[in-house]
């Protein structure tokens, strides 16, 4: 469980791959939505799952640990 003085962060090479992929999918799923297309749910599933796999590679640290540079990302 998170304490108080911890924090969780994903690696940058999982923001700039696997959550962009995600983003983009997600947005499409959407406009296609509001465009009253019907739903995929093979495509829903899929952006479900890689969700899942996402938060597999979420790391929590505390206040006082080093953060590694994979960790460390700045766009």
């Amino acid at each position: 469980m998170k304490n108080e003085t911890s924090f969780l962060r994903l690696p940058g090479n999982v923001i700039n791959n696997e959550l962009y992929t995600v983003q983009n999918n997600l947005r499409d799923f959407f406009i296609r939505q509001r465009n009253g297309n019907d739903v995929n749910l093979k495509d829903l599933n899929k952006m479900i799952k890689d969700l899942q796999n996402i938060k597999k590679e979420v790391k929590e640290f505390n206040e006082s640990d080093e953060v590694s540079v994979r960790y460390s990302y700045k766009a």
